[in-house]
Order: C-alpha cells, then sequence, then structure tokens
C-alpha cells in the first residue's frame, strides 16, 4: 500500500455534497442537474451560451482555475532531512500539503535514496499521486517539498542538513513562508524576527545590485562586530567598542578607551601625534627652531635629540664645535671632545682639542700628554697597549729596577733578549716562578688556567683538554674525561667511571620520571657512594673479564678475597700467604646446597629421596642389605630369587623351570610339580580350603574340612561359547 495518498478538487467537493445534501440517487443524472436559460459561457464546455454544464464539469473549470491562482505550499510536515549517519539517503517526515488543487499527504515518515549522478545539480524532491519522485526539473503539477542542490555532482556522494564548502549535496526546504506588515512599509515583529535570525543565511555573492539603507535603518554580523549604517561603516571588538570607523569625510581609529589614535580625513592626516602635510611629517607641536620635530620631502630634517643604533653618514655639517668634511672631522678654535663634562684637573678622563690629547688622573693630573705640534709625547703614569717596540741586545723593560735580584724587592717582570721572567719576593731570573724563553721553553711553578687554545696536539677548552697526548705529569683538574662525546671514561671528584650518556643515571637511581633507564654511568670506579668497582647497568657484553689461567699463581703474595680464573672455573684467595690459597668460588659439596641435608650424620648407605611436599632432598631407607647381592653369580634366563632366611643376607635361592616352574615369553605357567596352598587362603577374594593342587589339573581338597567351593552365578541362559573346563552355576533352573 502507498505511503502517499492525495484527493484533487472535485473528490473534495464532492465528499463535502455527500455530507451535506441527500437527493434521490434513483432519478437520473441529467434529470437532477438539467436546468434552462442562463449565461455561464465561461463556465461551458461547448460553443452554445445557453448549454447545460454538469456538476462534474463545473468542478473541474472550478478546480483548473483555482489550481492556476492558488501556489502550492507545505501545509504540515514534509520536513526534509539529513540521516544519521549521513549518506546518499534522505529522512521525509509525514505531513500533508497541495499543489495543482490535490492536497498530497504522506501517513509516515519516509527515508529515500537520492539518485546522484555526475552531471545532474538540482533534484527536486516532489510527491505525485501515490509515489515519492526526483524530479531535474520544476513541475507545477506536483507538490515540491524540498531540493537538492550537487554543487559538484561528480564529487556528491552524500547529502547534508546545509551547505559547508564540501562537494556534498545539501538539502533546501521549499516550505512557504510570508511576511506581514503595516500600511506605511513597516514589518510587524514576527516578520522582523524571522528575517533578523535568517539574514545570515543570504551569502553576499548573492546579492546583486545596489543596497539602499533608510536613515533609520543598520545592517549587523552575528558576531556585533561590524555596523553599516547610512553614515558609516563601523568596526568594533567583542565588547562593542568601536576600533574603526569609515565616514564620507574620513577614516578614524580609536583605542578601547575611546580615544582617537589615527585618522585620514579631509581636514588632514594624524597618526597619534603625528601629522602628515602635504611635503612633510611633523609632530603636532611643531615650531621651527623651538619644539617637535619635522621631516620634509627634500630630506631634510628639524629634531630636538636623536639616537642612532646604526651608521650615521654625513658629508658636511657640525658636531660640538667640530667641523664635518666629506672625508674628516677636525676641530678649529672651540672644538672639544672630553670623556665626560669635568675632565681636566681633579678629574679623570680624556681630553681631545686642536692642541692634541691629553689623559688626566683627579690625583696626578696629566699623565699622558701627546701633542698635536709634533713635539715628544710624555707619560706619567698608565699602561701602553698596541705598540710595537723594538729592543736592542742591552735593552731591558722591567716594573723596576730590582726585578730578580733574589732581594726583599725583586718582586716584578722583566723582559729582556732572552724572555720573560716573572719573580716574587727573594727569587732571582733563574728560579722565577714563569719563565718564557726565546728557545720556546715555558716554565711555570703556579696554576695555568686557560679557556682556549692548544699545548701540542692536545686542544683547550672552556671545560676539557681534548686530544692529544700528555704523559710524564700531574694532572690537577676538577674533570678528566677521555673524550667529547659519549662513551667515555670520566674522572671527578665523586671518583671514575664509565659514562655512555648525560644527564641520566643507573636503574636504580632514579624514578620513572626523574632519569633514564640503562643509561649514563653504566660503572664506577672509587666512588665514595659505591663499592670500589660497581657496575651499575646492563651492557650487551660481560661485565667484568678475567683471563683464564692454566693454574693458581706459584708466587706472589695474595691476601683473602683475591679473586682469579682457572680452567674456566672462579676461585677465590681463602688463605693469604705467598701464594696463599685458592678455592673454587660457589657451592661444591652436596650438604652445602639450601634444599639438601645439612650433614652425614648417621646417613651410611642410605639412600636420597624427595620430601613428601616434594620441596627438597631428604635421606631414606639403608641400603646396606644389598651389599652382598653383587656377589650373585649369573644363574641364567628365566629364574627367579628369593631369601630363605631374613636374617642372612646371602641366604637366597634360585627357582628354575626344573622346581616346577616354567618362564616363556612374560608368562609364569605350573610344570608337573604340585604348588601348594595353605588352607583357607584368598585367590581373587574367594577363600580355599583345598589342600592343594595336583600336577593332574584336580583339585584335591582335605577330606577333614568341609568342601566350600564359589561358583560364577548365570541367570536366563548358558555361556554361548563357554571355554574347556569352565564351572558356573545356573540360579533358575
Amino acid at each position: 500500500m502507498s505511503k502517499v495518498t492525495y484527493k484533487n478538487l472535485y473528490t473534495l467537493v464532492d465528499d463535502l455534497i455527500d455530507e451535506r445534501i441527500s437527493y434521490n440517487n434513483q432519478s437520473p443524472y441529467r434529470s437532477q442537474t438539467s436546468r434552462s436559460g442562463g449565461t455561464i459561457a465561461p463556465l461551458a464546455m461547448s460553443s452554445s451560451r445557453t448549454a447545460d454544464i454538469s456538476a462534474n464539469e463545473l468542478v473541474r473549470v472550478v478546480q483548473n482555475m483555482i489550481a492556476e491562482a492558488i501556489p502550492s505550499r507545505i501545509i504540515e510536515g514534509l520536513a526534509v532531512t539529513q540521516t544519521n549517519p549521513i549518506s546518499s539517503g534522505i529522512n521525509i517526515t509525514a505531513g500533508k500539503g497541495a499543489a495543482n488543487g490535490t492536497i498530497y499527504t504522506l501517513i509516515e515518515d519516509t527515508q529515500m535514496t537520492v539518485p546522484l549522478d555526475q552531471t545532474t545539480h538540482v533534484f527536486y524532491v516532489s510527491l505525485y499521486r501515490d509515489t515519492i519522485t526526483f524530479e531535474k526539473s520544476e513541475d507545477p503539477t506536483k507538490l515540491i517539498i524540498a531540493k537538492i542542490v550537487c554543487p559538484i555532482p561528480q564529487l556528491a556522494t552524500r547529502v547534508r542538513n546545509k551547505y559547508d564548502e564540501s562537494p556534498d549535496a545539501y538539502i533546501q526546504q521549499y516550505r512557504t513562508y510570508n511576511l506581514y506588515g503595516d500600511a506605511n512599509g513597516y514589518l510587524e515583529e514576527d516578520s522582523v524576527e524571522m528575517l533578523r535570525d535568517n539574514i545570515g543565511e543570504i551569502l553576499a555573492d548573492n546579492l546583486i545590485g545596489n543596497i539602499r539603507l533608510s536613515e533609520n535603518l543598520k545592517i549587523t554580523n552575528t558576531r556585533g562586530t561590524i555596523e553599516l549604517n547610512s553614515e558609516s561603516l563601523k568596526l568594533m571588538d567583542e565588547f562593542e567598542r568601536t576600533l574603526g570607523k569609515f565616514t564620507r569625510t574620513g577614516i578614524y581609529f580609536y583605542n578601547t578607551t575611546g580615544q582617537e589614535i589615527a585618522k585620514f580625513a579631509t581636514d588632514g592626516a594624524r597618526i597619534g601625534n603625528i601629522s602628515i602635510v602635504p611635503n612633510a611629517i611633523q609632530s603636532t607641536n611643531f615650531v621651527s627652531g623651538v619644539s617637535g620635530f619635522q621631516l620634509k620631502d627634500t630630506g631634510d630634517v628639524e629634531l630636538n635629540g636623536l639616537t642612532v643604533r646604526g651608521t650615521v653618514y654625513a658629508t658636511a655639517g657640525q658636531i660640538g664645535g667640530w667641523s664635518i668634511a666629506s672625508d674628516s672631522i677636525y676641530a678649529t678654535t672651540t672644538g672639544v671632545i672630553k670623556t665626560s663634562a669635568n675632565v681636566g684637573a681633579g678629574y679623570n678622563g680624556v681630553l681631545i682639542d686642536k692642541n692634541g690629547i691629553k689623559v688626566y688622573d683627579d690625583i696626578l693630573g696629566v699623565v699622558v700628554n701627546l701633542p698635536s705640534d709634533g713635539s715628544a709625547p710624555v707619560f706619567s703614569s698608565g699602561t701602553i697597549t698596541s705598540v710595537t717596540w723594538t729592543l736592542n741586545t742591552s735593552s731591558v723593560i722591567r716594573t723596576s729596577s730590582t726585578v730578580g735580584d733574589g732581594s726583599a724587592s725583586s718582586a716584578g717582570i722583566l723582559i729582556n733578549n732572552t724572555g720573560m721572567y716573572g719573580c716574587e719576593a727573594n727569587q732571582t731570573l733563574a728560579n722565577a716562578n714563569f719563565k718564557v724563553l726565546n728557545d720556546g721553553n715555558a716554565y711555570f711553578n703556579g696554576q695555568i688556567q686557560a679557556i682556549s687554545g692548544q699545548i701540542g696536539s692536545v686542544s683547550i677548552t672552556e671545560t676539557a683538554l681534548v686530544g692529544g697526548l700528555i704523559s710524564g705529569a700531574t694532572l690537577q683538574a676538577p674533570v678528566i674525561e677521555t673524550s667529547a662525546t659519549f662513551p667515555r671514561i670520566r674522572i671527578d671528584e665523586d671518583g671514575m667511571y664509565y659514562q655512555v650518556a648525560v644527564g641520566a643515571g643507573a636503574y636504580a637511581e632514579f624514578l620513572y620520571n626523574e632519569g633514564t633507564y640503562g643509561a649514563g654511568v653504566t660503572a664506577y670506579l672509587m666512588n665514595s657512594s659505591y663499592p670500589v668497582l660497581s657496575i651499575m647497568a646492563e651492557l650487551p657484553m660481560a661485565d667484568i673479564r678475567l683471563y683464564n689461567r692454566t693454574g693458581d699463581p706459584a708466587s706472589g703474595t695474595h691476601a683473602i678475597g683475591d679473586i682469579i680464573c682457572v680452567g674456566g672455573a672462579l676461585k677465590i684467595c681463602t688463605t693469604g700467604g705467598s701464594p696463599g690459597t685458592f678455592t673454587t668460588a660457589g657451592v661444591n659439596t652436596f650438604i652445602a646446597l639450601s634444599d639438601t641435608p645439612a650433614n652425614w650424620t648417621s646417613s651410611a648407605n642410605k639412600i636420597c629421596k624427595v620430601n613428601s611436599g616434594g620441596s627438597a632432598i631428604e635421606f631414606g631407607a639403608n641400603l646396606a642389605h644389598l651389599a652382598d647381592c653383587t656377589n650373585l653369580t649369573d644363574p641364567g634366563g628365566d629364574r627367579l630369587v628369593y631369601w630363605r632366611d631374613a636374617s642372612s643376607y646371602n641366604n637366597f635361592q634360585f627357582i628354575a623351570p626344573s622346581d616346577g616352574i616354567e618362564i616363556s615369553g612374560g608368562v609364569l605357567r605350573l610344570d608337573d610339580s604340585v604348588v601348594r596352598m595353605v588352607s583357607n587362603q584368598s585367590i581373587g577374594g574367594y577363600k580355599t580350603f583345598a589342600e592343594g593342587l595336583a600336577a593332574n589339573g584336580d583339585i584335591d581338597f582335605n577330606q577333614n574340612e568341609a568342601v566350600e567351593m564359589c561358583l560364577e552365578v548365570l541367570t536366563g541362559s548358558d555361556p554361548t561359547t563357554p571355554n574347556t573346563g569352565r564351572i558356573w552355576f545356573r540360579s533358575d533352573v
């Protein structure tokens, strides 16, 4: 049964007539509707102006007129939405609507698949007759409830509720909305509210032509950060504070307090307190020669002060009385350069003027004077650097006349043609604390501190000596490392250790989030926090390697605890001496194990067995009685042996076939002998009172005993194939 039903106008009118008017159904229809005269040409179905028209024809004409005059509309329901999860299908809710004079009703919610293809951009979802159709164009005879838009048909595989810039198709509903207003052209509140809520769905590129705003109308975005009215366009922050405004007179910018910080307007341009005029940029308080600044388009600048962090280039002008030329600065009469405002007598500093350069000491006065007239310079005190001096063979530079004379005043530095010497009090040049001689040798009695350089092939860094070889010397340093990279041996105040990474440590020294397991220090040597040699991490090789000796040391003095490897076994010195006694390390006796008896006391000839708990070994039965069994001579095959006397360990007897027993293929058979049984013994749980078993196969019962035998009891029938000699008892016969 179809989910879509429909009734056209004729059916609806006919149903209404049936409900309200009763007439004689037996009377012919023409008799009931016939009439004469009347001008009904607009409704006539023939050319005659007086022709009769049936009710059916009248209703159909009215239906056609109404269908053309009344547009299609959705009355209720019939909402089209995407599926969940999203797919090429759509959901349609139950509802009804009218189109072309016909009311269509969808009686229950329905899901349909949109026939997406490679070329169609729009599908119209329509109700018609008894079905739901997907049309590629609008059909006014059908009720269109939505359209499916495919922006890129080649890529559309799913249908969404709204457009989201993906290649998916999206749904546009076909519901009719009405706007209401008054005679003055103003919309009523509900209509305004609906427009306000949905105007954001209109894309700007769909607006064609001009937008004309009345004086009291404004347009804002949903976030309230843009406002357009008939006077200006405002840019606002999230707190509705105006940050920018565009008007017919200019552009204005404001800070968050509402202060205008820049403008570009017909009455001028300004950024902060800087004005932009046609030929210059200047401060708003600029008065030439008085205040402010000005930068002209000619390149001329007028400033009160200037700080330059880069390079200044000038080919003319004056600075502090010094004239600027294209390649020099010179003083004529007044130009002075000073390191401070008060350079001169009683003050420290340097002064440069047209007369030369003078250096002042606040106590000594002028200590350096370099005249500009070419006269000899004067040095009263200070240090001269970056000067090349040429010394004659006998020339000496020294800090005092007594340097290196061995007296209490011999401290100082002396330079002559043999080298440089540094002495302390009571030292001569021969035993000076340091000597750097012209033959290339240098001698130092104190410490050398350096952060760079090279000694031979050893490079000096700020923290280490790298590369090369240092031999025959005592090194004292906070850190000595065999390499700048890992792995390496490191010696510091904590001892010596093998290091494979930095900032990490041994497995047990760090918590999970404080270090690196298995990295960092792998072995310590002579560290105060660990044993003398401590292996701290597992490596893919052995921890310690010992030489595999062929025997114990034959000489030398050894102490208890010394370890050697002999023939692949670890041995430890247990008695010190020369050479001492070495014993194999580890457990080397049975009773030294943790799960064996503690001693051998009273355990001679006992066997070992697992204890009742299955957790250790213990001593069991004494097997001394088996000692004489080793003296048994081979009696041949198929024999039994038994002890005849329990008090004698070697009183045993062989049983052979000649003794009435046959052993063949693992089967024991009676021979011609007689096996005697003691009266009243059990065989298989049954009592026997026979005297014995005779060799002829008879059972010989003692005449003096009551005969008693137990037989097999059967009921109903005898055995089908009984063996020869079988005896049984029938209880039913």
